[in-house]
């Protein structure tokens, strides 16, 4: 709950106010809208028991992907990774090459951005939503890969181009910024000016290393995990103690994934003065409006009591 709600205050900020509406402040808003995405798909996974219910056969096992499977969480894991390498990859353009404008992305591109980013996430968990099945002796969701499916094969397409694709330009432009302002910028201050720019991008820069280094220490467990489950099979899926071992691992480890959709609203508001300014004046404004509102309501009570003592008076 408090991920959605965070994450959906940082979504309505942005979207309600213009000068919000920055090409960095779009990148986090689609952030914002994965981590709600994927708080909203632990809601089937912690509450919807299988066994409890009267779906069996087809519909049971394509329901076994959305729950045990995760859909809706993985892909919007996958989303978060993807846009914070294209964060890393802004910065290092307005860092390293800021007159290069033409390779900017402009606001006419970030509908194509959200379109690609998602599709393309949605295309990487649909093979491990199917490998998902019902198992009837257990009464519990196992995975059961289709023939000719090798699971070694997936993940390492779901890693190349998932995780490390991103990683790889992730680190590449973070440490080649940093590199620039740190080594370079040394050399080239030459005014106040330069000094105040170089100030403001080391803080850009520091808050994007604080983003990408909590998404890393946050999924670490989980990505150990799966490792050992698809890949090496240290729990066998024909054995019920090595089901429930596996069950309580993903538990265990999908608590530490899911603690990043919490987090990011604060180091969100630790970057952006705007957000946290704008955070304050919705605040203010609630307040005031629920005060006005009790105000008035009191006013005629007011007004009635004393028109009752000016009638007395008289009388």
């Amino acid at each position: 709950f408090l991920g959605i709600i965070s994450n959906g205050f940082v979504s309505y900020l942005i979207i309600s106010n213009r000068k919000l509406r920055t090409i960095v402040n779009l990148l986090i808003l689609n952030l914002a809208i994965s981590d709600i995405f994927a708080c909203l798909s632990m809601f089937p996974f912690i509450y919807i028991d299988i066994a409890e219910t009267r779906i069996r056969g087809t519909k049971a096992n394509l329901l076994c992907g959305f729950t045990d499977g995760l859909f809706g969480f993985f892909a919007a894991a996958a989303v978060s990774f993807i846009t914070l390498s294209l964060l890393s990859i802004t910065r290092y353009l307005s860092i390293n090459h800021p007159l290069k404008v033409s390779w900017r992305l402009k606001f006419h591109h970030m509908k194509w951005v959200f379109g690609l980013t998602w599709a393309l996430s949605l295309g990487l968990v649909i093979p491990n939503v199917i490998s998902f099945k019902y198992n009837e002796n257990f009464k519990l969701c196992t995975r059961k890969w289709a023939s000719g499916v090798s699971p070694l094969v997936y993940f390492t397409f779901t890693i190349i181009l998932g995780v490390l694709f991103p990683l790889s330009s992730l680190l590449f432009t973070y440490f080649a910024s940093l590199y620039t302002l740190c080594i370079k910028g040394r050399l080239s201050k030459t005014s106040v000016a330069s000094n105040k720019s170089s100030k403001v991008k080391q803080k850009a820069l520091i808050w994007l290393g604080v983003l990408v280094l909590v998404y890393l220490i946050c999924w670490s467990p989980f990505v150990i995990y799966w490792f050992f489950s698809v890949v090496i099979r240290k729990y066998s899926v024909n054995n019920y103690e090595d089901v429930r071992k596996a069950i309580r691992l993903t538990r265990l480890t999908l608590f530490f994934a899911a603690s990043n959709s919490a987090l990011n609203p604060i180091i969100y508001a630790y970057k952006s003065r705007q957000l946290r300014s704008a955070f304050k004046l919705l605040i203010g404004l609630r307040v005031r409006a629920i005060s006005n509102s009790t105000t008035r309501s009191t006013y005629p009570l007011l007004n009635k009591q004393q028109t009752f003592e000016i009638s007395s008076e008289c009388s």
